[in-house]
């Protein structure tokens, strides 16, 4: 059984993260993050955040709650939706950028493929637009069939607790 967790863990480039302390930042706090991104054309890179989720969105909170989270996305121009890690955003650091080339505003991008991991994913409006576009497309299924509930369901948690309008 060990050796099957650790080969999953590698096979998913987990090896480069303190297993312990990932583990702590789920076990030891209440609730579950909310990833806050955001593509930036002028230095062309997505811009992440991460908040505790709340069922309604808290104003000014002193929550400094903070996971080890990991990441994985696709794109219109890459739409592969395996479950592959491809980077983690830890605890306690407060944005994390992406890197992304040849990318413009009108494609759309997906975090946490399949629902790999156990979070909320906001976009910013541009990106919510380029999704509407798509999924009222012939292309529709270009995104997942699990991204696809997902966006539902961030969609409407998100808009039900404020955090979009």
């Amino acid at each position: 059984m060990i050796d099957t967790i650790v080969l999953t863990l590698n096979e998913n480039n987990a090896y480069k993260i303190d297993i312990d302390r990932a583990f702590r930042t789920w076990e030891n706090q209440r609730g579950y993050p909310l990833l806050n991104v955001k593509y930036d054309p002028s230095s062309r890179v997505f811009r992440l955040t991460q908040e505790r989720f709340f069922e309604t969105k808290k104003v000014n909170s002193d929550d400094q709650s903070s996971w080890y989270i990991p990441l994985n996305f696709a794109t219109s121009l890459s739409p592969t939706f395996d479950t592959t890690i491809n980077y983690y955003f830890e605890n306690g650091v407060q944005e994390l950028t992406i890197p992304i080339n040849n990318f413009d505003l009108s494609y759309w991008y997906v975090f946490n493929k399949q629902q790999l991991g156990y979070y909320r994913v906001n976009y910013d409006a541009a990106n919510w637009r380029s999704l509407s576009f798509a999924l009222n497309s012939a292309e529709y299924s270009k995104i997942h069939i699990m991204n696809r509930v997902q966006l539902i369901d961030d969609s409407f948690a998100l808009a039900q607790g404020g955090y979009i309008d």
